[in-house]
């Protein structure tokens, strides 16, 4: 079988895992664990299409945006928890993975709120200038 780059490969899964659930009797009926699946193979989907466009903004400007690589983290951590199963796990383990949400929304928080370049560019910022006249 010839590999296929990382998003392509998420994205056959779950075409294959849609194929095996709507093929087996009863029909079209998914359980919680089915849904749960399947969402969290779009969530690696998602994070597979984060992951290149990180790998494709260095290439082209050889910095690290700690923003966007914060934000694919923050997305693989909520996958994480999205898909985690309660009566297998430790409440140890959920603290810890408490801790590290809490930490990385306070880091993105951090790197959002100090970024200069992003509150030049920000929505409010452009909306502002629009209103004082001195951006068309």
């Amino acid at each position: 079988m010839v590999p296929i780059v990382g998003g392509m490969q998420k994205g056959a899964k779950l075409c294959v895992i849609f194929t095996t659930f709507f093929m087996q009797e009863p029909r079209y009926i998914l359980t919680m664990s089915d849904i749960l699946a399947t969402f969290g193979a779009f969530m690696a989907v998602l994070i597979a299409i984060e992951i290149f466009y990180n790998i494709v903004l260095y290439l082209r400007d050889d910095v690290i945006h700690v923003k966007i690589v914060m934000a694919t983290a923050l997305m693989a951590i909520a996958r994480k928890v999205i898909i985690l199963d309660f009566s297998t796990i430790g409440p140890d383990y959920v603290y810890a993975i408490a801790l590290v949400v809490l930490s990385m929304s306070a880091g993105f928080w951090i790197v959002h709120r100090f970024n200069k370049e992003d509150r030049s560019t920000s929505y409010f910022s452009r909306k502002r200038r629009r209103q004082a006249g001195t951006e068309s």
